[in-house]
């Protein structure tokens, strides 16, 4: 019950949503400038502008924008550890810090590659060999991921316990889209849709823009509890 009442009042706080929103509507911008782009390929993407602005750039100022979001989660998540000592803080500060350097230097997709080589693997359900490849690596990340939140979880700490849950289920949407909706892209039956170069440029942008709200509401959370805990509420 504390843990709900926490949540309701959280998001329930005007401050929350005058951080977010400006955040959300940089990434709707930047899903329209995506979209405009993708739909005229052909005639707006002269030199190296797509590199730029596209959603699957890598570090594109789509990707730079989720990377500084990231960035500054952690930061704030290691100033909370800082002024309270707890725990749980410290724990979604290391754990996030992990899934940042897996997104920006593209460990997942290097290591699925190795894997595919080193172990001869083969696409399987509708997934390529790469897709399964990735998520072996990812399964191995998840292992010290897994590890620092349960240490948050099994802390005795009550500081920051609420918002340790709170991010709990954010890091579960951020994942959902991160790793399900990424997979059906290869998963995705070709039966299913005439066209499918179309069906996966729409889950493209679900699996982007999803993580990048996600990222604005969990950065949006991240700064009003940090406006509490310094104001003493």
């Amino acid at each position: 019950m504390t843990h709900f009442l926490f949540f309701k009042s959280l998001f329930g706080d005007p401050a929350l949503w005058k951080v977010a929103k400006p955040l959300l509507l940089a990434d709707v911008i930047l899903v329209l400038i995506h979209a405009t782009f993708a739909a005229n390929r052909d005639s707006l993407c002269v030199g190296s502008i797509c590199n730029w602005v596209t959603l699957e750039a890598e570090y594109g100022l789509p990707a730079l924008y989720m990377f500084a979001k990231f960035t500054a989660i952690i930061v704030i998540m290691f100033l909370l550890f800082r002024t309270t000592r707890a725990a749980p803080f410290l724990c979604l500060s290391l754990a996030l810090s992990i899934m940042l350097f897996d997104d920006a230097l593209e460990i997942h997709e290097q290591g699925g590659a190795f894997f595919v080589d080193a172990l001869g693997l083969s696409g399987a359900a509708g997934l390529r060999a790469q897709d399964i490849g990735e998520l072996l690596v990812w399964s191995l990340l998840g292992l010290p991921v897994l590890a620092l939140l349960a240490w948050g979880a099994l802390s005795k700490s009550a500081v920051g316990k609420p918002t340790f849950w709170v991010f709990i289920g954010l890091i579960a949407a951020l994942m959902f889209f991160a790793i399900v909706v990424d997979a059906a892209h290869s998963a995705l039956p070709r039966t299913l849709f005439r066209d499918i170069s179309y069906a996966n440029q729409l889950i493209g942008i679900v699996e982007d823009s999803g993580e990048m709200v996600v990222l604005s509401i969990m950065l949006a959370v991240a700064i009003t509890i940090y406006h509490r805990r310094t104001a003493g509420r």
